[in-house]
């Protein structure tokens, strides 16, 4: 028990708050307005007696709540424990309205948060994030019990297990000649997560989404619904061929990767929103573009930090494929991001690629492949929402500040589309021909509102050893079985 103290003591002392150029001041969960309860109710054994309180106008305890820094507003904002949601016009932006009539449901509140890519243990880094999510999850559910009458909080955390960092890994650990198994090496590093955040009592969450079991189902459908909204486009690749009959294409489909398209994103909406709403002011706009020929890649290259997930925006790292750079000049933006990976499970001979591993290889209409890193939350969330819909919205969402951008700020970007594909957001018309369209009225477009995907955005900060951000590319981390002796 007192090492437990000890080690969550630790965590929460970490912070990011240097004031220096590199590291800016990061509003971080010392932010929020917490108090002692003044209720005379018994805590539950086991939780805290620590409760949060926000400071607000209104007296009724359906209005309480944390205050904290939300970094979609860059302000504080009051997380609520319930939403009014106005039934009789629900393609709206209704979070704003504070009418109260009988066409209007409270609904609790869920949060989602970012869970880990589970490929290698669990950090001190990992621990500070999801002990910090912990406390704000308990605050909020102490503040159900003090008497909102919406249904308890939701709280769904996703676990990452198809992506090309537990791909090299299970390759890098198979025997010769046997084929690598990504999904058997991703449960067994899951399991020893959710055993690692017991030995920290951290709550565990209410729904578990994992991205293996939502690909065909859930995120392939969701990237043909953002095409045929004319946001996103195909890029074949090198060994692109027609498909032949029983490969999982009909009609000879193109097979290649499918791209965001940031430009028609834009273009389609009619400036109602933008993108990168978390991005750096200089990545969010089209300033930097690359020549034809692709002569300033290098440039690009040159100026990309060694921690950074990868130029182009998708979760990668550069050299991963033999044909990343051909990749990088055929995109129509340099924003453009990876929503599905083209990976033939028999690579062409001119290849360097290794066979795709059979666990993690899914049919679709582009050829077989995975999808990319960004698409997989905000599809499961439209999945969630719809099978939540009665209960709950979706109005926080969580995770590290290195998620920040480029991962929340194009989950944003996807969920937009999508919302604008299916006549959504009080948005535009989604159609490829929608940027030429110019009978419509500036007053009818300025007319239509737009909804938020998800309100809130609550980020923690990084762990900092001497200086440095912990992280395992730096070979500076500390398990949280270490520390615990586990």
């Amino acid at each position: 028990m007192v090492l437990r103290r000890q080690c969550q003591s630790i965590l929460l002392r970490s912070t990011v708050l240097r004031n220096n150029r590199r590291n800016l001041p990061l509003p971080l969960l010392q932010h929020v307005n917490i108090q002692r309860s003044k209720s005379n109710a018994t805590p539950e054994e086991g939780t805290s007696t620590i409760v949060g309180t926000a400071k607000t106008s209104s007296t009724t305890t359906d209005n309480v709540g944390m205050t904290i820094y939300d970094s979609l507003s860059a302000s504080y904002q009051i997380l609520p424990q319930h939403h009014k949601h106005d039934k009789s016009n629900e393609s709206s932006s209704s979070s704003s309205s504070s009418s109260s009539s009988s066409s209007s449901s409270s609904k609790g509140t869920a949060w989602y948060v970012c869970g880990p890519t589970v490929y290698d243990s669990s950090h001190l880094g990992h621990a500070r994030t999801y002990v910090s999510l912990d406390i704000l999850r308990r605050v909020s559910l102490r503040l159900h019990r003090d008497g909102v009458s919406s249904p308890r909080p939701l709280y769904v955390m996703n676990i990452t297990d198809v992506d090309d960092k537990i791909i090299r890994r299970s390759m890098e650990i198979v025997s010769d000649g046997d084929e690598a198994d990504p999904i058997a090496l991703a449960r067994f590093y899951e399991r020893e997560f959710w055993q690692d955040l017991e030995c920290l009592h951290v709550l565990p969450p209410d729904v578990v989404c994992r991205v293996s079991e939502h690909v065909e189902e859930t995120i392939v459908p969701y990237i043909e619904k953002i095409m045929e909204g004319g946001m996103a486009y195909i890029i074949p690749e090198n060994e692109m061929r027609q498909s032949p009959s029983g490969d999982g294409n009909e009609g000879g489909n193109v097979e290649g990767s499918v791209y965001f398209d940031v430009r028609a994103f834009e273009c389609i909406t009619e400036g109602k929103t933008r993108y990168g709403k978390l991005a750096p002011d200089v990545v969010a706009s089209d300033f930097f573009s690359w020549t034809d020929n692709g002569a300033n890649v290098n440039n690009h290259i040159d100026g990309l930090d060694e921690n950074q997930s990868d130029i182009t925006n998708d979760g990668e790292n550069l050299g991963e494929r033999d044909n990343s750079l051909q990749i990088l000049r055929q995109k129509r933006d340099p924003r453009d991001f990876c929503l599905w990976k083209y990976r033939p499970r028999n690579p062409h001979p001119s290849s360097s690629s290794p066979p795709e591993p059979l666990s993690v290889s899914y049919p679709s209409p582009w050829g077989t492949g995975r999808p990319g890193w960004h698409v997989e939350c905000s599809a499961m969330i439209e999945r969630l929402s719809r099978d939540f819909e009665t209960t709950h919205e979706f109005r926080i969402h969580a995770g590290g500040v290195d998620l920040k951008f480029p991962h929340h700020a194009n989950e944003i970007a996807q969920a937009e589309a999508f919302g604008v594909a299916n006549g959504g957001f009080g948005g535009a018309s989604a159609s490829a021909g929608a940027c030429d369209d110019q009978s419509k009225s500036e007053s009818e477009s300025q007319a239509k509102r737009w909804k938020e995907w998800i309100p809130h955005w609550v980020h923690t900060g990084h762990l900092y050893v001497k200086g440095r951000k912990m992280s395992k590319s730096l070979k500076n981390f500390v398990t949280i079985r270490e520390v615990l002796g586990v």
